[in-house]
């Protein structure tokens, strides 16, 4: 439909704001440099390019770029001509014309935004028609015009500094809120994360179970950390069946039921109207889709923000990453922009969101550091504001706690791994009882001191070894033998280990030195 502004009425004469010039500098940058395509197609759609065939070439520009492969004449040339476009559009002579007029690209961003306004002029022309049908709704043109006319206001005027002024930071500043004190603020976007089979989705589930209930009942979390009520719960799970996920919950509420002085079913009753499970195994979801290097949100996360927001949904837990995100392993760039995507969910919908993510499997013996364990790019653990760290207890944590190493897997360590805003909180043992995770005073031992004792066994192993193989061996013989497995501190370290002398006898040899043998009654380890 054209357009006279003179009369405020359609005609056949007028044509709508445009730039052909422009649309035609926009393309021809963008056939020449790959970047400045990649920078367009963040800014702009096909609704930017007025003349028809120009909003073709755009089209088919925008299908060879989600295939991966290079812009040029004739990838370009042979996607229009399978479309039957490329005699509307000037056939080849256009595109060469396109590419040969461009000198650089350096000013794309200036013309997009030509190309953006012209954009959102033609969109109030096509409004102001739409309001003269008698069917038209005065509210929702009302909302179009608004977010058109915001649009065209940024695109002209940039920021609105005022907005920023360090006025807004003025008086006594709120006190930090909690979903659990003093372990995980409200409103922000947190990990907790553990080796697969460890127990993260239950304990997860406790906490949410919690959560639903902390309006009605006081309670709290790992035994210690009081739960503040924050609105529904909106569990997102990938990993378990139905049957499994019953289970979970008749074991959980019955024990957390049982801390309170009520039955399984009772609580589950306080609890059913603030916890939802949405139990997507077996119907694969995706959070975000990756191509060409850039990450993008899903239909699926988009519904998932509207149900924040409709629902007033305070936790939000994703069951696991891995299953739900499709960015792991996409490398830090994207997984950065992945967690700044849960932290859009944070700020528009006032939810905390737990994300339950996996570390790697060396990490199951309980002597992997809490940032060395984390699977994948360090940005993710990097970006968060919060990180809770599971493991089961480590050997040398149960022995010198006193507990057999047949009941050690009933032990959890709970690590503090990460707080943006609140100070570190001292790692907690944990002893699992059938569903019940009971708080103990058993101190896990430090994870540096753990690896080098055990760093020091394997040590002094390596060198009963060698003197076993060559009794009356020299000192300068062993620190030889050894070379390349063992550094000479860290063989005159182990034979200065206490435990050494229960196994190896040293006497003087010539001049002072020593050598080296085995006490026969002993065995070596």
């Amino acid at each position: 439909m054209k357009f006279n502004f003179a009369t405020n009425s359609p005609n056949e004469t007028a044509v709508p704001p445009h730039a052909p010039d422009v649309e035609r500098t926009v393309l021809g940058s963008m056939l020449i440099d790959g970047h400045a395509a990649a920078a367009v197609f963040d800014l702009l759609d096909e609704n930017a390019f007025y003349a028809g065939g120009n909003r073709k070439i755009f089209l088919c520009m925008k299908e060879i770029f989600a295939q991966g492969i290079p812009i040029d004449i004739i990838t370009l040339t042979d996607t229009l001509r399978k479309k039957d476009w490329l005699e509307c559009i000037g056939e080849e002579p256009y595109l060469a014309e396109l590419a040969e007029s461009i000198g650089t690209s350096a000013n794309i961003g200036y013309y997009c935004r030509q190309l953006q306004e012209k954009t959102a002029l033609r969109e109030f022309i096509r409004l102001g028609l739409e309001a003269q049908k008698a069917d038209a709704s005065p509210k929702l043109l009302f909302e179009k015009v608004k977010s058109n006319a915001n649009r065209f206001k940024m695109h002209r005027e940039g920021y609105d500094l005022s907005r920023w002024s360090l006025s807004r930071f003025s008086g006594e500043p709120e006190a930090a809120k909690f979903l659990v004190t003093d372990l995980i603020p409200k409103g922000i976007a947190g990990t907790l994360y553990s080796a697969g089979g460890t127990g993260k989705s239950t304990l997860a589930l406790d906490l949410s179970l919690r959560v639903a209930i902390a309006g009605t009942i006081p309670t709290t979390w790992l035994g210690k950390y009081p739960v503040e009520p924050s609105g529904p719960i909106l569990y997102l799970s990938a990993e378990e069946p139905e049957d499994i996920l019953h289970r979970r919950i008749k074991g959980l509420s019955d024990a957390i039921g049982a801390e309170t002085g009520m039955s399984g079913g009772e609580l589950q009753e306080i609890a059913a109207p603030n916890l939802f499970m949405f139990n997507c195994w077996g119907k694969p979801q995706q959070l975000f889709e990756i191509k060409n290097n850039a990450i993008t949100q899903t239909n699926e996360y988009k519904r998932i923000l509207e149900t924040l927001i409709k629902h007033k949904i305070g936790l939000l837990v994703i069951d696991t990453r891995s299953r739900l995100s499709g960015a792991e392993g996409a490398g830090n760039a994207i997984v950065a922009q992945e967690v700044a995507f849960y932290e859009q969910w944070a700020a528009q919908s006032g939810a905390t969101v737990l994300i339950l993510h996996h570390t790697n499997k060396a990490s199951y013996d309980g002597l992997s550091h809490a940032q060395a364990a984390q699977r994948g790019e360090s940005a993710f653990n990097d970006c968060l504001r919060f990180g809770l760290y599971l493991q089961p207890m480590s050997e040398a944590s149960a022995s010198n706690n006193g507990i057999p190493d047949d009941e050690r897997k009933n032990y959890l360590t709970v690590t503090h791994a990460k707080s943006n805003y609140t100070r570190i909180q001292e790692p907690l043992i944990l002893h699992r009882i059938g569903w019940s995770f009971n708080l103990t005073d058993f101190k896990p031992k430090p994870v540096r001191e753990e690896l080098q004792a055990r760093q020091d066994e394997e040590d002094l192993a390596k060198t009963i070894q060698a003197i076993r193989e060559d009794p009356g061996i020299s000192q300068r013989g062993l620190i030889e033998k050894l070379k390349g497995s063992l550094s000479q501190q860290r063989i005159l370290k182990s034979l200065k280990n206490p435990v050494a002398s229960e196994y190896i006898l040293s006497t003087p040899g010539e001049r002072g030195a020593f050598r080296y043998t085995l006490h026969k009654p002993a065995a070596p380890p």
